[in-house]
């Protein structure tokens, strides 16, 4: 019983020093949250794929587009503030629902209307990628899925079908990435986050054992 009590103390006091990581009342803190959010904010919307940009060819609206950047940011605060409570059920919700509110908001300044769901994935899945290796939340379900990801899901396989990431604006398309996430992580013994962090940190490297950048294995040696 001594046991499970003090678990459940240590759990608890855990959940306490996340809460305190994210308060944005501490300058160093809230220092790096900007960045974090920037950081995540510009990996989403500033898409190489000319065919496919985030907004309207010619589009005018700077103050359409910096309220936009800004609710987005409001938005992915309060879903890190909850995330110990979030069940990958509700992580999918959150991803769509964010494409639809997007969309629906602001439509009149993006792409087609939309804001595409593969861009949603990408901000947020990026976002919470941050935080986890921080320390400041509890392991993320899925990771940001980009080309480079797209790359090794497939690994060469050419019966596996995915959407670029840019173009990607259905549940479906996503569950689709999960789904081989989930199998490559497994067959690797890491969980999806783990297992992305491992073939990112190694997109330049040879050598499949090291789990450091090889621009940044000097360091460690």
């Amino acid at each position: 019983m001594d046991n499970i009590l003090f678990y459940l103390k240590g759990l608890l006091t855990q959940f306490k020093n996340r809460l305190t990581m994210l308060n944005p009342n501490d300058p160093p803190k809230a220092f790096l949250l900007n960045e974090i959010l920037t950081s995540s904010m510009n990996a989403g919307l500033q898409t190489r794929n000319h065919e496919y940009p985030v907004y309207k060819k010619d589009v005018k609206d700077f103050k359409s587009k910096e309220c936009m950047v800004l609710e987005i940011r409001k938005i992915l605060l309060s879903y890190a503030k909850g995330f110990e409570n979030i069940s990958e059920t509700d992580h999918f919700e959150k991803i769509r629902s964010l494409t639809q509110h997007i969309t629906e908001k602001y439509g009149d300044i993006l792409h087609n209307d939309t804001f595409r769901l593969g861009i949603s994935q990408k901000i947020i899945n990026l976002f919470l990628k941050y935080l986890w290796c921080l320390g400041w939340i509890k392991e993320p379900f899925h990771c940001p899925f980009d080309s480079i990801i797209k790359d090794r899901l497939i690994n060469g396989d050419s019966s596996i079908q995915l959407a670029d990431w840019t173009k990607m604006n259905s549940m479906d398309e996503y569950y689709e990435y999960v789904k081989r996430a989930k199998e490559r992580a497994t067959a690797s013994g890491y969980s999806i986050p783990s297992w992305e962090l491992h073939a990112w940190n190694n997109r330049n490297s040879n050598n499949a054992q090291n789990s450091i950048g090889k621009d940044c294995q000097d360091i460690y040696k």
